[in-house]
Parts: structure tokens; sequence; C-alpha cells
């Protein structure tokens, strides 16, 4: 099956981007309901469609943990904004999920390590 996920301001226009049916969370909502909805129905092999990593959360740790519970379902996931989540391999956009996770990781590490020989 074919499904699409993302989050919208109230009253904003809403231009269908995909086939199938459409999960729709309102910006600011902190349960995000219809991604809650989303993840029950999604099976092997489906295709969930998304305009923007930005639909999954404004901070990385949202980002990855949905785009996690997402791929756990056995599901793919095409970004529209980003070409390479939509060519042949599609763990691809896994591995650059990893890649930032790790190197944000590290980041935090360097700077706490500055921070505590500053002290």
């Amino acid at each position: 099956m074919n499904y699409g996920y993302t989050c919208m301001r109230p009253n904003e226009p809403f231009e269908p981007f995909c086939d199938g049916k459409i999960f729709i969370d309102q910006v600011g909502d902190v349960r995000m309901p219809a991604f809650e909805e989303l993840t029950h129905v999604l099976e092997q092999g489906d295709l969930v469609t998304i305009p923007s990593l930005l639909s999954l959360g404004y901070t990385f740790h949202h980002i990855k943990e949905r785009w996690e519970r997402i791929r756990a379902t056995g599901s793919r996931v095409v970004v529209l904004d980003c070409e390479d989540s939509q060519g042949d391999d599609p763990e691809l956009m896994d591995r650059m999920i990893l890649y930032m996770h790790e190197t944000l990781e590290q980041l935090k590490k360097a700077e706490g390590e500055i921070r505590s020989a500053a002290i």
C-alpha cells in the first residue's frame, strides 16, 4: 500500500503529494495522532511518502526516532525533497540517518570535552 505523511499548520492549503491515504498532523501537536495511526497500519513492503524530513520533526532526535519507527515496519520511505531517497537503494537514507546521528554524537562529545577542559 502507498501512504503519505506530513505536518501542516491550520488553514494551510493542502495539495496531495502521493497516491494513497495521507496522514496529516497539525504542526505543534506533540502527540502526533496521525503519525501514530500511520505506524499502526503499516505493513512490510508499504511505501510512505513524506514531503520533507522536517515532516518527522524539528530535532534530529525526533526525525531519527520516527524514521526508525516507520522502517521497523518493513516499509520504504521516500522523501520528496531528497532525490537520493527515491533511488534504487532503499537503505541509503537509513545509512544517512545513522551517519548524521553518529556525527552529531561525536560533535556533542567533542563539545563536552572542550567545555570540561576549559573549566
